[in-house]
């Protein structure tokens, strides 16, 4: 199938049949393609896209450098001959055809974003958590790195703000499957990006403290408090300083209330499906011989 590979987070790239770099001829033909993937799902007109694209430029000149800048863009991509055409154009609008087929990261990491919506950690399906572990390593650098246009900034930081929810969400599930070296990993890329996020914090202490590693749950409310002080000019909430007084006590409040069900991790419905597999293989082979045996006897009788 002929398609487009497209990396937004980090490095841009585009690749056809996850080989060929497609190469732009500037970099206003790399910022269209941008913007126009990152809004898909609805046309934009020409008027707004010279408007947002080159807001330092006259009306005039903002809609002449965009005609030249869509011609060039529709050129590169007419140049790997796709099945059908990224892009709609008219007259007055612009937008991702929505027949287009393509693979883009941004995308498949929203859409995991979505799944796992409005619902806490430690209710997290183990195949819904298997879609955010695969879409935080989607996330290899901030959106775009080293481009500074207005409009994205904006979408650098919704989707920051997204990643370190996936990342919350992924450490509350680990606490709860008891993976908490796994959850204490996940913290610690929270705090790559944001240093400053108590809540963070809070959740390194107590998986730290249920790995029996009481030190180091102390060492993250010390940084804690430190961070908070440098950056903002605050103390700790109190809900810190209540959880940092019963790690020092030695006994840590139930997060979860118990449930009747079992909990499944996603290595072993992994497990069992393999087995699973397996078995229906064996059921064939002894049914083959089987028959053999059958049409054996027949021909003995």
């Amino acid at each position: 199938m002929k398609c487009l590979y497209i990396s937004l987070f980090g490095k841009f790239c585009v690749t056809f049949r996850s080989e060929t770099e497609l190469a732009f001829e500037s970099k206003k033909v790399q910022e269209l393609f941008f913007y126009l993937l990152l809004h898909a799902k609805r046309p934009h007109t020409r008027e707004k896209l010279a408007e947002i694209l080159w807001h330092d430029s006259s009306p005039t000149s903002s809609k002449k450098y965009l005609r030249h800048t869509l011609w060039q863009l529709q050129s590169t991509l007419d140049d790997v001959s796709l099945e059908h055409d990224m892009l709609l154009v008219d007259t007055e609008w612009i937008q991702i055809n929505p027949n287009a087929i393509y693979w883009l990261d941004t995308q498949i990491f929203e859409t995991a974003y979505r799944l796992a919506q409005n619902t806490p950690g430690s209710e997290l399906s183990p195949v819904i958590v298997q879609e955010l572990i695969d879409a935080v390593l989607l996330y290899k650098g901030d959106l775009l790195e080293n481009w500074y246009h207005e409009w994205c900034l904006f979408e650098r930081e919704r989707l920051q703000n997204l990643y370190l929810t996936l990342l919350f969400k992924l450490m509350v599930y680990c606490e709860y499957a008891q993976e908490y070296e796994t959850g204490i990993m996940y913290g610690m890329k929270m705090l790559k990006c944001d240093q400053a996020r108590e809540q963070t914090y809070r959740q390194l202490m107590r998986l730290h403290f249920l790995a029996d590693d009481r030190i180091g749950a102390l060492r993250q409310f010390e940084r804690c408090k430190l961070v908070l002080q440098q950056e903002l000019n605050v103390n700790p909430a109190q809900r810190t300083l209540d959880l940092v007084k019963q790690i020092r006590q030695g006994v840590l409040s139930e997060k979860f209330s118990k449930r009747t069900a079992l909990f499944v991790s996603p290595a072993l419905v992994s497990n069992l499906n393999r087995l699973k597999d397996n078995l229906a293989t064996a059921q064939q082979q002894v049914d083959h011989h089987i028959h053999i045996l059958k049409d054996q006897n027949h021909l003995n009788s």
